[in-house]
């Protein structure tokens, strides 16, 4: 969408963790991301997640993506640790909240409420029927 639409579309992201696994997971993008790596970061988590959403030892994950992205490792578990980046996470799920968001994914469109991941051409739908409005 952002290709297609690159002077129409901006992409904003709010975490809304629904357990306290994904809520370190929120935590652990946004220290990756004080090193310049969210979104490479971001990718890993949702890709790997089979591995370590369900673990006991999830932080040792989120530290061997850190290593893999080449962070600081020592940089982002005293981040991680520290909880420096709790009060983004807790904001991101409070604004949420105020919305009514009650799954993920949840986008917005404007106002117009889309739950649930959709192809392509259904953004595109919507995108061009908001653009004539």
């Amino acid at each position: 969408m952002l290709q297609a639409y690159p002077d129409k579309v901006r992409l904003v992201v709010y975490h809304f963790p629904l357990n306290p696994v994904s809520f370190k997971a929120a935590e652990a993008s946004l220290c990756a991301g004080a090193q310049g790596k969210f979104w490479e970061f971001h990718a890993l988590l949702f890709e790997r997640q089979p591995s370590w959403s369900l673990r006991e030892n999830y932080l040792d994950y989120f530290r061997s993506y850190a290593q893999t992205l080449g962070l600081d490792v020592q940089q982002f578990d005293r981040c991680l640790s520290s909880g420096e980046m709790r009060k983004a996470v807790e904001r991101d799920r409070k604004a949420g909240e105020a919305l009514r968001v009650n799954a993920t994914p949840t986008i917005f469109l404007n106002n117009v409420r889309v739950v649930g991941a959709r192809p392509f051409p259904f953004f595109d739908q919507t995108i061009k029927e908001l653009l004539q409005q």
